[in-house]
């Protein structure tokens, strides 16, 4: 599967739509989009231009990583100083 294909098709739809990016957040949606299983909360942000970014927990970064074809990632921890809404933010900014 060419999954940055998938992702690059998509971001002409969301460019098309007139938006700027699209939040990604069921275990299947990441999946189809990354190769990987990511399940724990997590999100994936596809913007219209650029490269997709992958929230996910801290701990499973590394293994997520070799099984993804996104490699852009941004860690969180449940009980740690950066939480999964202070991620979602920051990529949204």
């Amino acid at each position: 599967m060419d999954h940055l294909k998938r992702i690059s098709d998509f971001q002409k739809l969301i460019a098309k739509a007139g938006f700027d990016a699209v939040f990604v957040s069921r275990r299947g949606a990441m999946a189809y989009f990354t190769g990987a299983f990511i399940p724990w909360c997590s999100a994936l942000c596809i913007p219209a231009e650029g490269e997709a970014e992958l929230i996910t927990q801290r701990y499973d970064i590394n293994r997520v990583i070799c099984f993804s074809a996104v490699k852009k990632m941004r860690g969180w921890a449940p009980q740690g100083d950066v939480t999964f809404i202070d991620c979602l933010v920051d990529v949204i900014k």
